[in-house]
């Protein structure tokens, strides 16, 4: 009898989105015509199946947006980059202008 992980529901070398989906569904179905039920997209397991699927999808953004964001030549947010800044030491603020007074006095020498 086949163990659990003899099964092989993903190809390794299809990470692609659509290519995940399709080899989800194809084996769903495979599943469900093993017990003579009707499978569509409208079914449960479809429903639980699209969701899991859209957030590994989230995760792998996350995981990239991160790594991006980790880089002083890819970062492009506001909070990344001032936390890269304060990283490398500089204690980055808001833009305040300076003011100041200044006296100007006119000495005649007679010449």
């Amino acid at each position: 009898m086949a163990s659990i992980y003899d099964l092989k529901i993903f190809k390794l070398n299809r990470l692609k989105y659509e290519q995940l989906w399709n080899d989800a569904v194809n084996w769903v179905k495979q599943t469900y015509n093993a017990t003579s039920e009707q499978f569509t997209m409208a079914s449960p397991f479809a429903q639980i199946l699209s969701v899991v699927l859209h957030l590994g999808r989230m995760i792998l953004y996350y995981i990239e947006d991160s790594i991006t964001g980790l880089n002083m030549k890819t970062a492009y947010r506001e909070d990344q980059i001032k936390g890269l800044a304060r990283l490398a030491g500089h204690n980055a603020g808001r833009a305040i202008a300076a003011r100041g007074a200044i006296r100007i006095t006119y000495y005649d020498t007679g010449d």
